[in-house]
């Protein structure tokens, strides 16, 4: 993915990229030529959706002027987010029961679940605890 600033046709230069504790993000680009800037903002759910679909989204310093989905990650990262959690097998097969394209989100709403709660084993009931939350 590239922007292109509209007055002068060059590709724009990822300027800032800030998270928010709830897992969103904007990252600001400007025109290396004319300094216009663009801000592209990111909510939670796309960019699971993005990570679902096998895009590697992280902080690459060079990679990053010429893909910006690479310069998501750091602003998304929040801390705990790398702290194991186990699936029960009643959890996991229920959560195979969700459609191919829901999964990925589904998974990382009920991790974040359990993380906040402090929950290591993920179980259906914490997984009931998570739909009656939406």
């Amino acid at each position: 993915m590239k922007f292109v600033c509209i007055k002068c046709e060059e590709a724009m230069l990822i300027n800032s990229v800030n998270g928010d504790t709830d897992g969103s993000a904007g990252i600001t680009f400007k025109c290396p030529s004319c300094g216009s800037g663009a801000l592209m903002l990111i909510n939670p759910m796309e960019a699971q959706l993005v990570k679902g679909m096998g895009v590697h989204v992280g902080l690459g310093s060079a990679m990053a002027q010429r893909a910006p989905m690479e310069a998501v990650e750091g602003a998304l990262k929040k801390s705990g987010d790398d702290e194991p959690v186990i699936w029960d097998k009643q959890a996991e097969e229920r959560l195979m029961r969700v459609p191919d394209i829901a999964r990925p989100m589904a998974k990382m709403a009920i991790e974040r679940h359990a993380r906040k709660t402090g929950a290591r084993i993920i179980s259906t009931e914490l997984m009931d605890e998570v739909k009656k939350s939406m």
